[in-house]
């Protein structure tokens, strides 16, 4: 078993919603990292300070000399060159998350006079967040504002993804589209509450709280909770979190096919294998994670394991003793050995393999095997 596995009730300074998981078995190190930023063209550096485009929530109400806000006719008027178009009479700059709006506004959807979805826009803030704070990407690990307690959370200095975040209490200390969660650095081990990225199955009100992530959009899923998710097509493997979830029409407001988890609902009541986004899903233990697909589970602590006349492999064993059948079917492995006090996958049912039968497939580790 690798000595990165995660600490107690803690997650590593990765890419949102990321945890170091520990399955030699299924050969699963590392921890998994959030998609890309998108393909809209974003104004970066000194192109952007100050500008943005003025997105759902109205317009500047004058006409900018540098056609990045303001009113206008057509294309232009407006800053082409930087990612700025004429629409619905404002110059404005289309974007796919609120980190392409550089701290200047939120990424939100636009509609016309008559309620039609003209995309999303850039909202500007009636003051900017500072530079190298929230909505600041960092992928040379010195853009944040360390004086102000701004932390880089990514995989390392050329991450694309890495941005600057700072410590919280409760989800009402983060800005829009994250939320409060246990965050470890894996070069100390130490934890500490972050506001992180809300991704896949976070619970949502609006669009807005899920488009710190590229694309996202909130709707409902079978239980009509709300949750950050992503349009998807029936015919086509297009869902996040692997065998975990599913694509189908379950919001009758949206119209429109969405992603959702098989369980029916992204967190169950803590036991072996249910859905969880955070470990305060996970009461009986601490919320887990495939570094390759995304899917995250509950290992369930109060229920224990042991490999005794099996085969193991570093301490694992498929079909552990004592291990219950995930809610996908799946047969439950157990890592029978401890490396030390308070480790929480300490004799534990922690995953499953999720391949199913094809002698193609590398084994994965998840709670969902394929439809």
């Amino acid at each position: 078993m690798p000595t990165n596995a995660p600490a107690p009730r803690a997650r590593p300074l990765l890419p949102v919603r990321a945890l170091r998981a520990g399955f030699l078995l299924l050969g699963l190190l590392g921890a998994w990292a959030c998609g890309s930023s998108g393909g809209t063209p974003t104004c970066t550096g000194s192109d952007c300070a100050g500008t943005g485009g003025t997105g759902a929530t109205g317009g500047t109400g004058a006409t900018s000399s540098d056609g990045r806000s303001g009113s206008c006719t057509s294309d232009a008027n407006c800053d082409t060159s930087h990612g700025f178009t004429c629409t619905a009479n404002e110059c404005r700059h289309a974007c796919d998350s609120h980190f392409d709006c550089e701290g200047d506004g939120l990424c939100q959807p636009l509609a016309d006079d008559n309620g039609q979805p003209l995309g999303d826009y850039c909202a500007l803030f009636g003051t900017a967040e500072p530079s190298g704070q929230y909505y600041t990407l960092c992928p040379t690990y010195t853009e944040c504002d360390t004086a102000n307690g701004f932390t880089c959370v990514g995989a390392g200095v050329g991450d694309a993804d890495a941005y600057c975040s700072a410590a919280c209490a409760a989800d009402s200390d983060c800005p829009t589209g994250f939320f409060c969660d246990s965050v470890q650095d894996p070069t100390t081990g130490a934890s500490q509450m972050l506001c992180v990225r809300r991704s896949f199955c976070a619970p949502c009100n609006t669009d807005a709280d899920c488009l710190a992530v590229p694309g996202q959009i909130c709707a409902q899923d079978p239980s009509g909770e709300k949750i950050c998710t992503q349009v998807c097509d029936p015919t086509l493997d297009s869902c996040p979190w692997g065998n975990a979830s599913v694509c189908g029409m379950f919001d009758a407001d949206l119209g429109v096919a969405t992603c959702a988890h098989r369980f029916g609902s992204c967190h169950g009541e803590g036991k072996s294998c249910e859905p969880c986004v955070r470990d305060s899903d996970c009461p009986l233990g601490i919320c887990f994670g495939s570094s390759y697909t995304g899917e995250r589970w509950c290992i369930d602590d109060t229920v224990t394991c042991n490999c005794d006349g099996l085969d193991t492999t570093s301490h694992i064993c498929e079909d552990g003793n004592g291990c219950p059948r995930t809610p996908g079917g799946l047969q439950m492995s157990c890592y029978d050995f401890s490396r030390g006090a308070g480790d929480p996958l300490a004799h534990a049912c922690f995953t499953a393999n999720t391949t199913g039968t094809s002698d193609l497939a590398s084994p994965q580790a998840g709670c969902w095997g394929p439809l």
